[in-house]
C-alpha cells in the first residue's frame, strides 16, 4: 500500500485521478480524495497558479531561472538552505545590504523558499537548490517584462522609507 501512496505522489495532479482507477478504486470520487490527500493542506484549493504565488515567490522562481539558470549550487555555513537561496535571490535586487529592510526583504524570501519547497517547486537539498520540472514551466510563464517589475519592486521595498 505504501509503495502506491508513493507512485501516485511522484504523478502529475492530472493522473492522480487515473492512478487511483488502475487500483480498483474505480469509484467517481476516488481522484478527489487522492488527489487532496497528496496536496500540502490536504485539501483542493479554490485559487488558480497565478493567484498563489506572490511577487516574493516570482522572484525566487524567475530569478533562479533566469539568474541562475535554474539551479544554484552552494556551501552555506551557519545558514540555513531556504535563508542561504533568499539571500541569493535578494542580490538580484541591487539593494543595499545590511539594512533592516533588507534582512526583512530577506526573511520573506526566504519563507517563500520554504514554501515553493514544500509545493515541490523547488528542490532543496544540502547543497544545491534547483527548480523542478513543474519550476521552470513557471518560469517561462513570468515574462522578462513582469519579472523586471518585480525586481524593482522589491529594490525599492529593500530600499525602505528614508527618514528627514
Amino acid at each position: 500500500m505504501l509503495a502506491a501512496k508513493a507512485t501516485i505522489a511522484a504523478l502529475p495532479p492530472r493522473l492522480w485521478r487515473r492512478a487511483s482507477e488502475k487500483r480498483g478504486r474505480g469509484d467517481r470520487h476516488a481522484g478527489e480524495r487522492s488527489r487532496n490527500a497528496y496536496r500540502p493542506s490536504g485539501r483542493a484549493s479554490p485559487v488558480s497558479e497565478e493567484e498563489a504565488f506572490d511577487k516574493y515567490d516570482k522572484m525566487v522562481i524567475a530569478g533562479l531561472h533566469r539568474e541562475y539558470f535554474g539551479s544554484l549550487l552552494f556551501s552555506r555555513g551557519g545558514m540555513s538552505q531556504y535563508e542561504f537561496v533568499a539571500r541569493a535571490v535578494a542580490e538580484l535586487t541591487g539593494a543595499q545590504q545590511g539594512t533592516r529592510e533588507y534582512e526583512e526583504l530577506v526573511s520573506k524570501l526566504a519563507k517563500s523558499v520554504k514554501k515553493l519547497a514544500e509545493w515541490g517547486v523547488l528542490d532543496v537539498k544540502e547543497y544545491e537548490a534547483r527548480l523542478t520540472a513543474w519550476g521552470q514551466s513557471l518560469a517561462n510563464s513570468i515574462s522578462a517584462e513582469e519579472f523586471e517589475k518585480i525586481r524593482q519592486e522589491l529594490a525599492k521595498e529593500a530600499a525602505g522609507r528614508r527618514r528627514r
